[in-house]
């Protein structure tokens, strides 16, 4: 799911360790192509002075002094944040939970292990993507967060306290061990995409009880080319068939995702 990176309207990149000057003919182009006109800053010193225009922020190795300085960000409504580490990340969630507008926070190779109680701060998230870090702990203040609709975790086992996410639409918990990952997943009756963890290799029956289901991706799967389960997919069949089997019961707007084209 890390595409969706690619498609977020990124207005300003800067590095926090560095001062280096951004392309203003490229920022004059995504102007054109976002239709939107903020306020662009060239250097680390003006994008603080202009910290009331940004909305979409992307950050490399922030520095611990500079997360205060994150307050001045008050219409920030997306953050994504390379680096961290286990001594940065409370400071960093208990000063982000205080801008309004923040729904969205992207963590990318970092360097903490854990998901501290500051996480229950911020009860305004739609959006939390922790990736590639492999997470051993998680705090229970992540559950109480209502608004939050996307997750994407990177996890050793999964935690079975996730069901309580009962708003989740979007799910992609990648994890080695998968022991108790779908008694888990059929819990979250909302849920309307699945990115399935490499390690899966089967698809249960109860999927069916999924009716809001509209994307089940098994392209990340090692065992993409023989899903077999409990539905009585055939095993040593082509995928191809088995995903036919597996139509049959899902719900006819739902979309399996191969790693090539499938034919209904």
């Amino acid at each position: 799911m890390h595409y969706i990176i690619i498609v977020l309207s990124l207005l300003l990149f800067i590095s926090a360790s560095c001062d280096s000057t951004l392309d203003k003919t490229n920022i004059n182009r995504m102007e054109e192509a976002l239709d939107v006109k903020p306020s662009y800053a060239y250097n680390l010193k003006d994008v603080y002075e202009n910290a009331g225009t940004v909305h979409h922020l992307s950050l490399d190795q922030l520095g611990t002094e500079s997360i205060d300085s994150l307050l001045k960000f008050e219409k920030l409504e997306t953050i994504i944040i390379s680096g961290l580490n286990n001594n940065q990340l409370p400071k960093l969630l208990r000063t982000l939970s205080n801008l309004d507008s923040l729904s969205e926070l992207y963590l990318q190779d970092c360097k903490f292990d854990s998901l501290p109680d500051e996480i229950g701060l911020m009860k305004r998230l739609k959006v939390l993507e922790i990736y590639p870090n492999e997470l051993k702990h998680i705090s229970t203040k992540l559950y109480s967060l209502e608004q939050l609709n996307s997750l994407e975790l990177n996890l050793h086992s999964i935690y079975r306290d996730l069901a309580k996410l009962s708003n989740i639409r979007t799910l992609y918990i990648e994890c080695i061990d998968v022991n108790g990952y779908w008694e888990t997943v059929l819990q979250m009756k909302s849920l309307e995409e699945i990115y399935l963890p490499k390690s899966i290799s089967y698809i249960p029956k109860d999927i069916t009880n999924l009716v809001n289901l509209k994307k089940l991706d098994i392209s990340g799967t090692l065992y993409e080319k023989n899903i077999v389960s409990k539905i009585n997919l055939d095993k040593g069949r082509k995928l191809q068939k088995s995903i036919r089997k597996l139509k049959s019961v899902l719900p006819d707007s739902c979309i399996i995702l191969a790693s090539f084209n499938v034919k209904w």
